[in-house]
């Protein structure tokens, strides 16, 4: 990357970076994952898309709004702090030398010293040696990143969060005539055509630098707040950088909002982030052509790749269906993830026993680049996997990583070990959020234990029920309205009411047996529930036919209960 010939930043100019793009409201900061990796207990904030946390308005409603309190120079309406979640307030507690420390531990190679100076306009004093440069870089991304996290910058509104809303906005954008700087061309959809041209070609310099340029900085900054790649903290960070702010600068985002809101007034609430990411959701739902559609190889594959978290999975489903998913396909998604967690720390369990099958090796695939780029790596024992884990944190070709010190990776490692046993960890993700998968080799021969490749491969896929690569849809699907999300929800309660009535009569004790087994598939591995509630239905007899529908109807409403993003409540938006 060339340094920018515009004039650089101040120090203070990057600290306030979120202040020009979105209000600093210091709503509550977020629980962090690791390197930008998924902390999967967090993943049920935002209904539709990806992970958002949400500020509550402060009369407690979603506020339409007249427009009349929008501030056109901070381009947000004012948002009332959120109250800390629950995992913050026992992050406070929590003893020091956690995330704290491995920040102390960074150690900035000199290209990426280079891209900091550059994208937080450091100024560099004549002579300074590379070590003092290193300590001055490795503070500024403390002490931006710690900014944005005070600041807000992952949050997004309550409506947009709304995938109607998001779908409207989409539409509003494609047909106003909106004056475009810098661009030839004019009239209704310019500045959405204009939008996308340049936001894919940031893109693409940014897949192009995820070792050391502004892609690898991005991410850095994202992962202390990380809720995937598309989300409102990976744009948020963008805003924080020159080129982001050049960019943003250059397409006028401000100018598209007060169109927006021109159009309807119901988005004076609305800030740019919450519009910037309707924008990405409009892209991906569409297909574009601007973003190659969905041709293999396309930036629309790529983004969508790029994250293996849950709604990283869910935004490559958005661009599978050609829209929204529907409720049904929704929960099919969302019962892979369940069980495919589950089916991760047995598989990971079961390959670090102490003493392995003789002539058995586990091999692991590391995607490290969206285009699919991997890394193959063969273990076999729980020495093996750690100094794997402590490689991928060493080595440059991992996207999103720091360079820390070698005591920090090696402990880092150690404790990912251990929580890749575990269905809740902390660490599901390979270093630098990377997908992977997990096979056990015998003699030549593969087996696939687990994955969490995300849409890099076509399982997820075919179990829920879509095409990967996506076929070019002939229609937006659109989303679906709070009216029949409500009647989906009771359909699924109506089918298990009629399930239970269809069972003869003088059988309520085997009935309260098969439902309370079916209870525990939402929260108990379904790998070993199933074998109990299929050996409760080997006894039945003639009467199995009735109770194997109870268990289906069952099932429908659970795979539907256990997405993370409907966890709790039947809200919009839930807190864990």
């Amino acid at each position: 990357e060339q340094p920018s010939t515009r004039p650089a930043p101040t120090r203070a100019s990057a600290r306030q970076a979120s202040a020009d793009y979105n209000l600093p409201n210091y709503l509550r900061p977020a629980v962090l994952g690791e390197d930008g990796e998924e902390v999967e207990e967090d993943e049920d904030d935002d209904e539709e898309g990806i992970a958002t946390q949400v500020s509550d308005w402060s009369d407690g409603s979603d506020r339409a709004g007249d427009g009349s309190d929008f501030d056109f120079e901070t381009l947000g309406a004012p948002r009332a702090p959120a109250k800390p979640s629950r995992k913050a307030k026992a992050a406070k507690k929590a003893p020091t030398g956690g995330k704290e420390e491995e920040e102390e531990g960074m150690q900035l190679s000199e290209a990426q010293i280079r891209t900091v100076e550059r994208e937080l306009g450091l100024d560099v004093k004549k002579g300074a040696s590379v070590e003092e440069r290193r300590a001055a870089a490795q503070e500024a991304v403390r002490e931006v990143a710690d900014m944005l996290r005070k600041a807000g910058h992952g949050n997004i509104g309550k409506t947009a969060a709304d995938r109607q809303k998001m779908q409207l906005a989409y539409r509003i954008i494609s047909k106003a005539g909106i004056a475009v700087k810098g661009f030839s061309g004019s009239g209704s959809g310019a500045w959405l055509r204009a939008w996308l041209q340049t936001t894919g070609e940031a893109h693409e310099a940014e897949f192009a630098s995820t070792t050391s340029g502004r892609g690898w900085l991005v991410g850095l900054l994202a992962a202390k707040t990380r809720k995937a790649a598309a989300g409102g903290s990976m744009i948020g960070s963008k805003g924080a950088t020159s080129s982001g702010r050049q960019l943003r600068a250059k397409q006028d985002l401000g100018a598209a909002l007060k169109a927006l809101i021109k159009a309807d007034l119901s988005f004076a609430v609305w800030t740019v982030i919450d519009l910037e990411r309707a924008l990405y959701w409009g892209a991906v739902e569409h297909q574009t052509e601007a973003w190659g559609g969905v041709t293999e190889g396309s930036l629309l594959l790529r983004i969508c790749r790029f994250a293996a978290c849950f709604y990283g999975e869910r935004l490559g489903l958005a661009l599978a269906v050609g829209g929204c998913p529907s409720s049904r396909q929704n929960a099919a998604h969302g019962w892979y993830h369940h069980c495919l967690i589950r089916e991760c720390a047995r598989a990971w369990s079961a390959v670090l026993e102490p003493d392995p099958p003789p002539g058995t090796v586990a091999v692991l695939k590391v995607y490290i680049a969206a285009d699919g780029t991997f890394e193959e790596h063969s273990f076999t024992d729980r020495a093996g996997l750690v100094d794997i884990l402590y490689r991928l944190r060493r080595t440059q070709s991992t996207r999103g990583i720091a360079p820390e010190r070698e005591d920090t990776s090696r402990r880092l490692a150690e404790e990912q070990a251990t929580s890749l046993r575990e269905e809740q960890g902390d660490r599901p993700l390979m270093p630098g959020a990377c997908p992977y998968e997990l096979f056990r080799e015998v003699e030549g021969v593969r087996t696939l234990l687990c994955d969490r490749a995300g849409w890099h491969s076509g399982r997820m896929a075919r179990a829920i029920g879509v095409n990967w690569p996506p076929v070019r849809a002939t229609a937006v699907q659109p989303a679906e309205t709070a009216a029949e999300k409500k009647a989906y929800t009771a359909q699924l309660e109506a089918g298990v009411a009629t399930a239970e009535a269809a069972v003869p009569r003088g059988m309520s004790n085997e009935l309260v047996l098969l439902l309370g087994l079916a209870a525990r598939l939402e929260h108990e591995d379904p790998a070993i529930v199933q074998p109990q509630i299929e050996a409760a239905l080997a006894t039945l007899g003639e009467a199995r036919p009735s109770f194997e529908a109870v268990v289906e109807a069952s099932l429908r409403r659970t795979m539907h209960a256990v997405r993370p993003d409907v966890k709790g409540g039947a809200t919009l938006v839930q807190p864990e």
